[in-house]
């Protein structure tokens, strides 16, 4: 026995000779096929991956009656950038309030019909908190960042309120007014002796910021205008 034969490690024949053992298996049978069935209940969409969060349109305070029967709505949580627009705002100013608010709704949201991209202008605005506290709730989960309120009791007993999607109480519309509901067009339709067919629905985030802009652009030219009539437009369709 030479020197080479008696310094071999005695466990690499073994494992040299597996090795060859494998190859030889591979070149008679190959690889194999691969298959993800056992996967199929663990696959999860790319969406949720990405922090995005599917909300439940009944949920909302307009129950989504007013959305396209197959939209979708998402939201994800605020990002740092948007988290610090949103902390320097002027919170005596109301008109940048409803942009800082605005802004963090278009960048948290996707909004869609189908195939079809939507705007998160046609979100409505009764909707809008509702969606803003789920964002928050997604930011900031813990416990200690509960939003809390004063409140009332009927004796004048205040008491604490936390301010959450969970307490939100909508009203519940009229049956004089819900008999106009087209549940084709999704909205209401009245149609009258003077003025034709009339389509109405709660403002949309986009209706109330074209109504924001007129007001500003009155305001600054230092025009009065008929704010009963501002009230109204934004409800037509």
């Amino acid at each position: 026995m030479n020197e080479d034969q008696n310094t071999q490690d005695p466990y690499q024949g073994m494992v040299e000779g597996k090795e060859q053992e494998i190859i030889n298996e591979v070149k008679k049978s190959g690889l194999g096929k691969a298959t993800m069935s056992r996967f199929q209940n663990d696959t999860q969409d790319s969406d949720i991956h990405m922090g995005w969060v599917n909300m439940k349109l009944e949920q909302l305070p307009s129950s989504g009656k007013f959305y396209p029967s197959d939209a979708v709505l998402q939201i994800r949580s605020a990002r740092v950038a948007e988290i610090r627009a949103f902390s320097t705002m002027d919170e005596g100013n109301l008109m940048d309030i409803e942009d800082n608010l605005n802004s963090i709704v278009k960048g948290c949201t996707k909004f869609k019909s189908g195939a079809k991209m939507m705007s998160y202008k046609d979100i409505l605005e009764e909707d809008r908190i509702y969606i803003l506290l789920s964002i928050r709730d997604l930011t900031f989960p813990e416990p200690e960042n509960k939003l809390m309120l004063k409140g009332q009791d009927t004796n004048g007993e205040s008491f604490d309120v936390e301010l959450s999607t969970e307490y939100f109480d909508t009203e519940t519309i009229p049956d004089e007014i819900e008999q106009y509901y087209d549940s084709e067009k999704r909205t209401y339709v009245i149609q009258t002796k003077s003025a034709g067919e009339v389509v109405i629905a709660p403002p949309s985030i986009g209706g109330m910021e074209e109504g924001t802009k007129f007001m500003r652009s009155r305001q600054s030219a230092c025009i009065t205008w008929e704010q009963s009539f501002i009230q109204i437009i934004v409800y037509l369709v």
